[in-house]
């Protein structure tokens, strides 16, 4: 064990174990690099395939898709949602004013221009941020 008797700035025993703790939680935010072997891919086009997108999760691909939306956690039907590219290796639903209608779900009175996420010709069809919903896939 060390003394820090001759030290000018004599450090406490709580500072040290502050600072070492400050070390440990420091490790846990770095970023970790998911790696995948290839090897475990099978069939002529496996080296034909770009697993890099899923590197940071389960990125959605654009398209229409047919999805069960629930409201405060209860099926309230199935509807064909579109899910445009927002630029983040991702896309988004694309929620409108005629599918908060269709749920039931109050409208904001004014839609900022900071609120769409895609403008159409109709107003109605305007893609709204959806910051409050979630998405899960089951297959």
């Amino acid at each position: 064990m060390y003394t820090f008797i001759n030290c000018p700035h004599p450090l406490s025993r709580t500072t040290i174990a502050i600072c070492l703790a400050l070390c440990a939680v420091n490790r846990g935010y770095a970023a970790e690099s998911i790696e995948f072997d290839e090897t475990f891919l099978m069939g002529d086009g496996k080296s034909s395939i770009d697993i890099s997108r899923y590197a940071d999760g389960n990125p959605t691909p654009p398209g229409v898709y047919n999805v069960s939306v629930f409201v405060n956690d209860k099926i309230t039907t199935n509807l064909e949602i579109p899910f445009i590219d927002v630029g983040k290796n991702d896309a988004e639903a694309c929620i409108s004013k005629k599918n908060l209608a269709q749920l039931h779900i109050n409208q904001p009175e004014k839609i900022k221009n900071s609120d769409i996420l895609l403008k159409k010709e109709d107003e109605n069809s305007d893609c709204l941020k959806s910051d409050n919903a979630n998405r899960q896939f089951e297959y």
